[in-house]
């Protein structure tokens, strides 16, 4: 079994390839879940996640990937929901040449992440509703790198602004 979860920017994307080329999705099941809510919403939502994904062995001409996600949504500082999914997907391989370890691992990674990110986002949307939580939109699924913010303009930024500001209320 390969478990790893590889930074988006060091998935060999050529590996991926090799073993895409090869398989079909069949099927996409949630084999596990756990979720408890700890606390009270008082502010807005947002959420930090784990994730690994491990390349089962093959039965067969079937190729199972475990996908496993942990999350703590927060309100404020406040933890409110705490909750772990485990997705399984089903790939069918076709052709007779192994698949190589090493390829998996970028396979499991890339793919594990791409064909459980709708599922997994719908799973907390659905569920954080269900534990009377406003409901929780996780982002788009990106393998690019944050793209880094630009600086605040002196129109944007109030202490340059040059006029009268409202002075800071004590806490």
């Amino acid at each position: 079994m390969v478990e790893r979860a590889l930074p988006p920017e060091t998935v060999d994307m050529l590996a991926v390839r090799r073993i895409a080329s090869r398989v079909n999705l069949i099927d996409v099941r949630l084999d596990k879940m756990t979720a408890e809510v700890l606390g009270q919403v008082g502010e807005e939502l947002t959420a930090g996640y784990s994730a690994s994904y491990a390349a089962l062995p093959q039965v067969g001409a079937t190729l199972p990937i475990e996908c496993h996600f942990e999350f703590s949504v927060v309100s404020g500082r406040v933890d409110v929901i705490e909750a772990a999914f485990t997705f399984r997907l089903l790939y069918e391989v076709e052709g007779d040449g192994p698949i190589a370890d090493d390829d998996l691992t970028h396979f499991a990674s890339a793919n594990g992440a791409y064909h459980t990110w709708p599922f997994v986002r719908e799973t907390l949307y659905s569920l954080t509703g269900r534990m009377g939580l406003p409901p929780y939109v996780l982002p788009v699924l990106s393998f690019a790198p944050p793209r880094p913010k630009a600086p605040a303009t002196e129109a944007e930024d109030p202490t340059t602004s040059g006029g009268a500001s409202e002075p800071e209320q004590p806490s």
